[in-house]
């Protein structure tokens, strides 16, 4: 929103309704606009393999899907902790650097944002290690040439067998009533 338009809003409401509630609506829209639109900038923690926090603001990075925290795979035989390890990728990745994430939406009341450490694109970071998959259902297919060239090197989840995140969700997240019928269990 362009400072002309805000301006233009709290005009009309203080003509309608006096300073005080000028001053409560401009917090909320500018709180708001900080959520929805702004930058997020600083040192990060780790949820998992395509979530972070800055401060009190939960951040779904945007255009990938990496497998989730409890979600394992199998490798050569031994189940491997998918999930974990990809946390543990994104972790490496940001280490104890400044996080800049601009904001692009919001999704289960989490900011979606991109985000980048020294200048490099996380999702790409991720998705090139084979850690996370592309999400070309919101990136567009961005990511597909990393996606591209970690499956042709065979690292990361590409070299075990891992369920796709979102298949996994449905089979293990949902009611058994609403799974789908290729769930195994």
């Amino acid at each position: 929103m362009k400072i002309a338009a805000i301006l233009r809003v709290l005009y009309i409401i203080y003509g309608k309704f006096g300073g005080m509630r000028m001053i409560l609506a401009a917090c909320l829209l500018f709180v708001s606009l900080e959520a929805h639109a702004g930058t997020l900038e600083g040192r990060a923690t780790v949820h998992d393999g395509d979530t972070i926090r800055i401060g009190e603001t939960s951040i779904r990075i945007w255009g990938i899907d990496a497998v989730e925290l409890k979600q394992t795979c199998e490798k050569d035989g031994a189940v491997m902790p998918c999930g974990m390890m990809a946390r543990e990728a994104l972790a490496a990745i940001i280490g104890t650097n400044t996080v800049t994430c601009t904001a692009k939406g919001k999704s289960y009341k989490r900011v979606v944002g991109t985000c980048f450490v020294n200048g490099r694109d996380i999702a790409a970071e991720m998705t090139r290690l084979g850690m996370a998959y592309d999400a070309p259902k919101y990136s567009k297919a961005f990511y597909n040439g990393d996606q591209t060239a970690a499956q042709t090197a065979g690292v990361g989840l590409w070299a075990m067998n891992a369920q796709d995140p979102a298949h996994w969700r449905a089979c293990n997240l949902r009611p058994k009533n609403k799974r789908p019928a290729d769930c195994t269990s």
